[in-house]
């Protein structure tokens, strides 16, 4: 009784001991289940399991869900009528396969450095041919904070400097330029009104209106005429 389960089981576990490895290797059980339950259908738990890696393998959020339904079209394939993929059937399923629900953590699978070098120096280079600079643009947006404070502030020596709460109000604001920098478009701001109070007194800005903001003005102009 040194590992406090009877000689009984230590003795079916020493002669299952080939196929409890196997399964612990692939992944199929986890190290703190006490017992190996096996499934009614092996031929729809393997062909689940498979599919599950390959999902998985390709960075495909799986839900409990699209599990179930996956596994009821697979059993049906396989000529199991009878199966009902419920919310027991997946309980148990994903105790025997170690399988747990997490959130989604940032983008990291969006892209990776091996993705990148390659259409840099692949990818890249062979559109590139095909176009001039002058016709090559590039556009991207940023946020600029016009009322945020400085997050640095000259200090006596000693004295603690506690700031304030931060101001949150932001324009979104999109920059476009060519390659070789002889055009650079319009700046198309996205703001919260039309003539925010920071504007008040200025009377032109380069930027660009949004399409919505020269509807409203057609609109506008429309009313009045009528």
């Amino acid at each position: 009784m040194e590992w406090g389960i009877p000689h009984s089981s230590l003795a079916t576990i020493t002669k299952n001991k080939d196929k409890v490895m196997e399964q612990f290797e692939n992944q199929a059980v986890s190290p703190a289940r006490k017992r190996m339950r096996t499934a009614a259908y092996p031929d729809v738990e393997e062909a689940l399991s498979m599919w599950f890696k390959a999902a998985r393998t390709q960075n495909i959020p799986v839900s409990g869900p699209i599990l179930q339904e996956k596994a009821w079209s697979l059993a049906k394939l396989l000529g199991h009528a009878d199966f009902a993929s419920s919310d027991g059937w997946l309980s148990c399923f994903k105790a025997r396969h170690n399988i747990v629900f997490r959130a989604i953590a940032g983008e990291g699978a969006a892209g990776t450095s091996e993705m990148t070098k390659d259409w840099l120096e692949t990818g890249l280079p062979q559109v590139l041919t095909v176009y001039d600079p002058h016709n090559i643009f590039n556009a991207d947006e940023t946020g600029p904070f016009y009322r945020l404070l400085p997050d640095r502030s000259l200090t006596f020596k000693g004295e603690t400097y506690n700031g304030g709460k931060q101001s949150k109000e932001r324009l979104t604001v999109m920059v476009c330029a060519n390659m070789d920098d002889s055009e650079k478009m319009p700046l198309l701001v996205i703001g919260k009104s039309k003539k925010p109070r920071c504007f008040a007194k200025v009377k032109s800005v380069p930027a660009q209106r949004s399409q919505q903001d020269s509807l409203d003005d057609v609109r506008h102009l429309q009313g009045m005429g009528s």
